[in-house]
């Protein structure tokens, strides 16, 4: 299986369809990056607890005293410096930006030394537009060792700056309509693309490799971590 460093110097991008893996492959991944610095994960489709919409029912919010897990995030209005893993859930049902993202993403600007994740791109950026607040973390964060991956459904809908500011691609199974798009992202043959399993995926780093290179599944029970 292909050796991922995550230097928060660099930028990710996950493909993956409904269900095809996406989150549980970022959360395998997070949880190697968690004893090393905080993270913040921005959750607009509010699937990252497992329970859909609602998943910030009273029995994670109320009486907790841990800083946070990558399994069980602090869930969070504005971004608290003490807690080591927080999450964001964002409304993208109305016409309006939530102002509590612009408000996180400029306190972890601030804070420095902050890893990303935004685990879908729908719903907070579009094609053509990416709010100022989610572009400075993308462009400048480097610059306060921020390190940011996002997630999409949608290949097609990826802002071109996602795309030319990230180094690494993830790609796992993906919808027949996004298999074009996907294979050209991460410069591999339809075919591997198309014939790609359950929670097998193709890695690209677009600075030490010409093509994308076939993983196995990852063991994600292996890694994880249950709640006491």
């Amino acid at each position: 299986m292909t050796d991922i460093t995550m230097d928060p110097s660099e930028r990710g991008i996950i493909i993956s369809k409904t269900g095809g893996g996406k989150t549980a492959w970022m959360k395998y991944v997070l949880r190697q990056i968690e004893p090393h610095m905080k993270i913040v994960i921005i959750d607009p489709n509010e699937l990252w607890l497992g329970r859909g919409k609602g998943g910030h029912a009273e029995d994670w919010a109320h009486e907790r005293r841990d800083l946070g897990t990558v399994d069980r995030p602090r869930l969070i209005d504005e971004f608290n410096p003490k807690w080591h893993v927080q999450c964001l859930q964002p409304d993208v049902d109305g016409d309006e930006e939530d102002p509590r993202l612009a408000k996180v993403c400029y306190a972890i600007l601030k804070h420095e030394n902050v890893f990303v994740y935004f685990d879908e791109s729908e719903g907070i950026a579009t094609a053509t537009h990416v709010p100022r607040y989610i572009r400075r973390i993308w462009k400048t964060g480097r610059a306060h060792n921020i390190g940011a991956w996002v997630g999409t459904q949608a290949p097609k809908g990826i802002p071109k700056i996602f795309k030319s500011q990230a180094e690494k691609f993830v790609v796992l199974k993906v919808g027949d309509e996004d298999v074009d798009t996907a294979a050209a992202i991460v410069h591999a043959a339809k075919e591997e693309v198309a014939d790609l399993g359950r929670f097998e995926w193709l890695y690209y780093d677009n600075k030490s490799m010409e093509h994308a290179v076939w993983n196995p599944p990852i063991p994600f029970e292996e890694k994880a971590k249950q709640p006491a």
